[in-house]
């Protein structure tokens, strides 16, 4: 047994655990003009600029990693065929709700399990031109199960294709000035403790770029850094945006993107490697 399976809906109806729960506010954040759209349509654009020049679009293979609700399966089906892997049942079930037509097409596959169960047949020997994840694909998972996975993705990858991954940085500049004006102290160091217990049992790691760079040059010799959302506020502050004003921030954090300027205290560090 490799810990995954084939997701069925509905595989619950209750959302029991902490994720579960949050599947259900998870799944409504996906709007346009947003500053959490503000983070999709910046990494899709490092997608776009650094990732598919170079890559047949046609039929794309692509793995979402700890897809969660889906929300990034419009713009990746757009690419082509799309397999989602979540530790969540509940998120897997509001990804499958938004989704069905395309998985009874069979060009978005789901399946249930935790990274730390994964492994070289836990798809059924797959392999794939594109593997993605964004913000939390690998914030739960310590140093030596993010290198083990990734050795394991290396192996999935079709020849040319790339690993692009977003990871929360240890510093986000931003974040820290509205934590300040607002008086929470407390939040602006909790990045920095690299490692933080959350109230719900487990362990989110936050890494740097050199943090980063010694993990997964062991396993890459093409590696590339990009900052995102650097300039804007971290649509986890709270703080709303208008559609004006959201086309200006989009403009200034794909400047800082081709610029590769900012990386040390953006919100996130994109990894992208093949």
């Amino acid at each position: 047994m490799n810990g995954y399976s084939l997701f069925k809906y509905p595989s619950h109806n209750d959302y029991p655990s902490h994720w579960d729960q949050y599947a259900l506010k998870y799944a409504k954040l996906l709007k346009p003009g947003t500053l959490y759209y503000l983070h999709k349509r910046v990494m899709y654009d490092i997608i776009e600029k650094f990732a598919f020049p170079d890559i047949d679009t046609k039929g794309l293979e692509i793995l979402d990693v700890n897809c969660g609700t889906g929300n990034d399966f419009p713009y990746l089906l757009s690419k082509g065929n799309v397999t989602g892997i979540d530790g969540s049942q509940g998120m897997l079930n509001k990804a499958y709700e938004k989704h069905r037509e395309q998985i009874l097409s069979q060009n978005l596959t789901l399946y249930h399990g935790n990274l730390e169960e994964f492994n070289e047949s836990s798809l059924e020997n797959k392999s794939f031109d594109l593997i993605y994840s964004i913000t939390g694909g690998f914030s739960y998972i310590n140093d030596d199960e993010l290198s083990r996975v990734l050795k394991v993705f290396k192996a999935m990858l079709k020849p040319g294709g790339y690993i692009i991954t977003g990871h929360l940085n240890t510093f986000c500049l931003v974040e820290s000035l509205i934590w300040l004006l607002r008086g929470k102290m407390k939040r602006i160091l909790l990045r920095l403790k690299k490692q933080v217990k959350t109230k719900y049992g487990s362990t989110m790691y936050f890494r740097n770029k050199k943090m980063l760079d010694s993990i997964i040059t062991s396993h890459f010799s093409h590696v590339e850094y990009f900052p995102l959302i650097c300039i804007s506020p971290p649509y986890q502050t709270g703080i709303n945006t208008k559609p004006k004003t959201f086309e200006v921030l989009r403009r200034i954090e794909n400047f800082m993107v081709k610029n590769k300027f900012g990386v040390s205290w953006a919100d996130q560090i994109v990894v992208l490697c093949r």
